[in-house]
């Protein structure tokens, strides 16, 4: 059975493997810490204990809390709004505030998932076109180039999203933009074209019956 110190030693020695692994500040867990080496000192081997498991639960969530960050603030570069948010978590975990910085993440998390939806949604406008004007072509049996391409974008939109790439999506949605009104254009000059079409299928046919 371990003694009170070797459960210390063996705690301690997996706070150290954490603290190591990877550039953090820790100041949360190493305010913990400072309070396990003043019970240390004290003789008070049990809340020194205690205090260092608190240190390494802290740290834990750090790392937690600094690998979402990494992820969410890749997707939110070049939105002034949602990068004050990143910069507000990295103060917050600078300052050892870690609930303050997990409050702040969820905040973060929350705002970028109202994007994704609304990026959804702008999507789901666009196929609609799609579709529309597809219905147009099809109807006169007429291949379209820029309806080819806007079909292919929007399944590059599609993948984008999906990879929680926002910028690549708003970039790729004005190149879309421009492809629609091509197609749009093209489907104008059909429907302007076939009238004219009909009239002189009925002037053959009636200079065919005279």
């Amino acid at each position: 059975m371990e003694t009170l110190i070797e459960v210390i030693e063996r705690e301690l020695g997996e706070l150290e493997r954490i603290m190591m692994s990877g550039d953090y500040g820790f100041n949360y867990a190493k305010g913990f810490l400072r309070e396990a080496k003043k019970h240390c000192e004290a003789g008070d081997l049990e809340k020194c204990l205690d205090y260092i498991r608190k240190a390494r639960e802290g740290a834990e969530r750090e790392k937690k809390i600094v690998s979402t960050r990494n992820e969410l603030c890749n997707v939110v570069r070049g939105d002034l709004s949602l990068e004050r948010l990143c910069e507000e978590v990295d103060s917050w975990l600078g300052k050892g505030d870690i609930d303050s910085a997990e409050n702040t993440l969820n905040m973060l998390r929350s705002k970028i998932e109202e994007s994704r939806k609304e990026f959804e949604r702008m999507l789901d406008g666009y196929r609609k076109e799609v579709r529309k004007l597809e219905e147009i072509f099809k109807k006169f049996d007429i291949s379209s180039v820029p309806l080819a391409r806007a079909k292919s974008i929007l399944d590059e939109l599609q993948s984008l999203l999906a990879r929680g790439d926002f910028k690549g999506f708003e970039k790729k949605v004005k190149e879309l933009e421009a492809v629609l009104r091509d197609a749009e254009n093209e489907a104008k000059e059909v429907k302007k074209r076939i009238p004219s079409l009909f009239d002189l299928l009925r002037e053959l046919s009636a200079s065919q019956g005279e």
